[in-house]
């Protein structure tokens, strides 16, 4: 498992920086544990603003979450990337 993590966490070091991903300065393992030292965003993260919101999103703002996403998805891609969640 740490293995599959430290091999996820490289990959997020290297795309050019693109405005919709979390940016992954680096990562290690110490005493048998992983840790990724990424990007601060404050905020809160879309399954949060979802929570809090879902009754309440207007259709624009779900279409540019979407959009964003999936520009993210692609520039991953043109980086020989593929994202697997």
């Amino acid at each position: 498992m740490q293995n599959c993590a430290m091999k996820e966490a490289d990959l997020l070091t290297l795309p050019p920086e693109h405005k919709n991903i979390v940016r992954c300065f680096g990562s290690w393992l110490q005493n048998n544990s992983f840790y990724m030292k990424i990007e601060y965003l404050d905020g809160m993260d879309l399954f949060d603003f979802q929570k809090a919101n879902w009754r309440n999103i207007p259709q624009s703002e779900l279409l540019s979450i979407i959009i964003d996403t999936l520009n993210a998805i692609a520039h991953l891609h043109d980086n020989g990337i593929m994202h697997r969640d």
